[in-house]
């Protein structure tokens, strides 16, 4: 693992990295805790708000990240960044869609934002709706949950290298993979599991959906029988930006479930990431099948290199 600050290699110098990022968040957060000692002059002060901080695995550059805070210690000095969706995080703006094809729409945002575009797909759900004070990266998630309740398709928003990529979560599939050394064989990361905790709830399911128009007009009611059967009726009422049955179906789809939330740590893959899905398979702790990545958490200390794993059961 390389630390580079504003493009000079401070490796030697750094003690413990972390970076994490969430599908609730667009972006990569990191914090690297740098040697510091105003008293010895072989070691440079590093660290200023603004810097270009860069964590770099073999070929492959993890992220960039602009220095937003700097705290010092005696010994330490902490440099926390984010990503260049930061931007897209902390903006607010006025955005009037009509009738606008959504890939388009999101295209168009970020042109006149000046966010380079690595892949959109083609999104054919049409939106009509006026955005007030909400930020670029808020427009763009509310967006993908309309063509989310049309289509029934699940899509990632994410930055890689300072570009924005959407992509369909059935795409993205991952295998998580530890190297010990470099004369070492790859081992599957997801066989040495620990820190595992599970837990099931029903808190947030719901097995009726009733769709209704602008005017409170009830268009369409579709439940799970079986499901209000074992559970009780669990409702909610949602507006709907297409056909009632279609956006009735697929949030019933989605919300009528289980919910399994799981967090364990392994070894770690810098590959690895939020928005992508994990096969685990381990007796002990009931896991069997694919899990999808809530959140991750890269941490780097004393040469090991660990992730903690927020996940969901994927129900097929």
């Amino acid at each position: 693992m390389v630390i580079k600050l504003n493009g000079k290699d401070i490796t030697g110098y750094t003690g413990r990295i972390t970076w994490q990022d969430s599908v609730d968040t667009l972006g990569i957060m990191t914090s690297v805790d740098v040697a510091r000692n105003p008293n010895d002059r072989y070691i440079p002060k590093l660290g200023k708000v603004g810097d270009i901080i860069s964590i770099i695995d073999g070929q492959n550059l993890i992220t960039d990240s602009m220095t937003t805070e700097v705290s010092l210690d005696e010994e330490t000095t902490g440099i926390k960044g984010y990503d260049f969706a930061f931007y897209l995080n902390q903006s607010t703006i006025v955005k009037q869609l009509y009738k606008a094809r959504a890939d388009e729409a999101i295209k168009s945002l970020c042109n006149e934002f000046g966010v380079e575009i690595g892949s959109i797909p083609t999104i054919r759900v049409f939106i009509s709706k006026i955005y007030k004070d909400k930020t670029i990266a808020g427009i763009i998630v509310d967006i993908l949950q309309i063509a989310r309740e049309q289509t029934g398709v699940a899509y990632r928003l994410e930055m890689r290298q300072n570009k924005l990529y959407i992509e369909p979560y059935a795409n993205l599939i991952a295998k998580a993979v530890y190297k010990p050394a470099s004369n070492l064989a790859p081992f599957d990361a997801t066989k040495e599991l620990e820190g595992v905790t599970k837990k099931q709830t029903i808190e947030n399911m719901k097995n009726v959906v009733t769709v209704i128009d602008e005017d409170a007009k009830v268009l369409s009611e579709l439940s799970d029988q079986e499901s209000v059967s074992k559970f009780g009726r669990l409702q909610t009422v949602i507006s709907a930006d297409g056909d009632a049955d279609t956006v009735g179906k697929n949030t019933l789809a989605e919300l009528n479930i289980i919910e399994e939330d799981i967090s364990a740590t392994m070894l770690g893959d810098s590959s690895i990431r939020s928005g992508r899905i994990l096969e685990i398979y381990n007796q002990n702790y009931e896991l069997s099948g694919y899990y999808f990545i809530k959140q991750c958490t890269h941490t780097v200390e004393d040469g090991t290199h660990k992730m903690s794993l927020n996940l969901d059961k994927v129900v097929t």
